[in-house]
Order: C-alpha cells, then structure tokens, then sequence
C-alpha cells in the first residue's frame, strides 16, 4: 500500500566483502496483472532516478560461509528476453 500511495522509495545493495553499498532512487509501481513471472501474484516495476556508488562505505567487512539451511530452493522459468 505504501508504494501505491506513494512511489517514492530506494533501495540499498551493501557488499560484504568491500564494505561498498550501491544506493538506487526512484519511483516504484506495483504491476497487480502482470502475467510474465509465472505464479507470481504482483509485480514492482522501478524506474531508477538516480545512482549512488560509496567505496568503504559499511564499517566492517565480512566474509560469505554457506547459504542457511532454511533457504528455499529457487526455480526460475522465465527467460531473460521476456524482461
């Protein structure tokens, strides 16, 4: 309901192993009858405004293990081209 109401938002990817984060803004919409991803029920379209690259940003670093155990397996069935 949030991005419906307003489609202002951002999202963060940090990067445990340098400590960089990207930070992407822009406006979200929330696509309630798309039918290219198979089972899903919605889908959020982001049109990206701006973009912001931060070396060494986090504080600490950290190092990948294993995935958890309680992770799903993912299938997807979609093929790039239809994106």
């Amino acid at each position: 309901g949030n991005i419906h109401k307003n489609p202002k938002c951002g999202i963060t990817f940090p990067d445990f192993d340098t400590g960089d984060v990207l930070q992407l803004t822009g406006e979200a919409f929330i696509l309630f009858n798309e039918k290219s991803l198979p089972g899903a029920q919605r889908m959020v379209k982001f049109h990206v405004k701006e973009v912001r690259h931060t070396r060494a940003a986090l504080p600490f670093k950290s190092q990948f293990l294993e995935y958890s155990p309680y992770s799903p397996e993912v299938e997807c069935k979609s093929s790039a081209s239809k994106l």
